[in-house]
């Protein structure tokens, strides 16, 4: 079987088989890694890397330790999305097994979804949490902000924000002076608070707080969990 890299992963699931999908069975093993395990009653010290995590892979026989649960969870989300079974109760599903994975399998699931399966419900619950994923940044930082870009134009809004998101979205002024706290004005992360921008650029310790009137048909998305009334605008120049 001849892999071949179709996008910049997180992880390892950034391949698509050349000249047809892959099977359900060899995404399940990419996928494997970042899903819950039950440690067993061993002396884990040798296989804990120098950030204090335990290095599941180097467990012996560490597949057979992987939570059957999610795995079976897991393979009913790519098997309902590979049939076309895309809806908002698979959303759920999406978002309940995207939480039970660690950052490595979070990242490849998004990426899977939105590049192999191209299910809008299920990935606006997962590039949803996976865009807010992060101590500073998202996790799916690794790949281009084009790349991202295709992807919140695929997501369901219906999935990827919350009710009240996506009316403050619809109440927006057209345009919407907005600000981003960057070394660069091109990107997708805006803000309507400018104190936001700010105390990203005190963060980074460099950069400066870039402003525009953004027209609402730019848009693509508006986030609040954090209350840093982020929003997800097109590259498309600002004015």
């Amino acid at each position: 079987m001849n892999f071949i890299r179709t996008a910049p992963p997180c992880g390892i699931v950034g391949w698509a088989v050349e000249g047809s999908m892959a099977d359900i069975g060899e995404y399940l093993k990419f996928l494997k890694p970042g899903m819950l395990v039950d440690l067993p009653a061993i002396d884990l010290a040798p296989f804990i890397n120098q950030y204090g995590q335990v290095e599941v892979t180097k467990i012996p026989n560490w597949e057979e330790l992987v939570s059957q649960e999610h795995l079976q969870d897991t393979e009913r989300l790519l098997r309902e999305v590979e049939g076309g079974g895309d809806s908002i109760d698979l959303a759920k599903l999406t978002a309940d097994v995207w939480f039970r994975m660690k950052t490595q399998a979070r990242c490849d699931l998004t990426w899977l979804l939105a590049e192999v399966f191209r299910a809008p419900f299920a990935l606006g619950a997962a590039l949803n949490n996976s865009w807010s994923d992060g101590h500073h940044g998202s996790i799916l930082q690794s790949y281009t902000p084009e790349e991202l870009e295709t992807w919140f134009r695929l997501a369901a809004p219906e999935t990827l924000m919350t009710g009240e998101e996506r009316a403050a979205l619809a109440d927006l002024p057209d345009p919407t002076p907005a600000y981003r706290g960057a070394t660069s004005r091109k990107g997708l992360s805006w803000t309507l608070d400018r104190s936001v921008a700010e105390s990203i650029v005190e963060r980074l310790g460099k950069g400066k707080v870039f402003a525009a009137d953004i027209p609402r048909s730019r848009v693509l998305a508006y986030f609040d969990d954090r209350q840093e009334a982020e929003l997800i605008v097109s590259l498309a120049k600002a004015h």
